[in-house]
């Protein structure tokens, strides 16, 4: 039974793992995804809000007297679909069908005089009435609508009370 010495690795694993971590970083993969998600939440709000709005005008021209709104089941409707409205944002907000290309560049000014375009830090920017065009996404923006119109008229109906 003789010594055998441990076996060297030499610099091949090293290499590897730095070849494995450039091209992670060049990919984007270690990317901190905290600011797109952030913008994803703006975005998300800015149209659950225009929603809101629609939604909220539509009952001024409504008799009250003749509804009877469930709000509890309005108020978890509209936080259900808020939620999937939001995901729909985070997975085909950037989808060039639903994207408006004019507003994608920021125009940035040279200091020889001339103006030229760059793209900006969020590369997106959503068009409400393209987005229409997707199935889910209009199914669940009216029905967000509805759950507003019907929580709008609930509160309504407790003031008159």
């Amino acid at each position: 039974m003789g010594y055998r010495p441990e076996p060297k690795l030499g610099a091949t694993p090293i290499v590897f793992l730095l070849i494995v971590l450039s091209v992670g970083f060049g990919i984007g993969y270690f990317e901190d995804t905290k600011p797109h998600n952030e913008y994803v939440q703006n975005k998300t709000r800015s149209i659950l809000s225009q929603a809101h709005k629609e939604a909220v005008n539509s009952v001024d021209t409504l008799d009250l007297r003749a509804f009877n709104v469930n709000a509890e089941s309005a108020c978890q409707d509209s936080a259900r679909l808020a939620k999937e409205m939001h995901e729909w944002m985070k997975h085909q907000g950037e989808n060039p069908k639903f994207c408006n290309y004019k507003e994608v560049y920021d125009t940035i000014h040279m200091k020889n005089g001339e103006t030229g375009f760059r793209l900006s830090k969020y590369p997106w920017r959503i068009d409400i009435a393209k987005a229409k065009r997707d199935k889910y996404f209009a199914t669940n923006y009216d029905a967000y609508k509805n759950a507003v119109r019907k929580l709008e008229i609930a509160r309504r109906q407790q003031k008159q009370k």
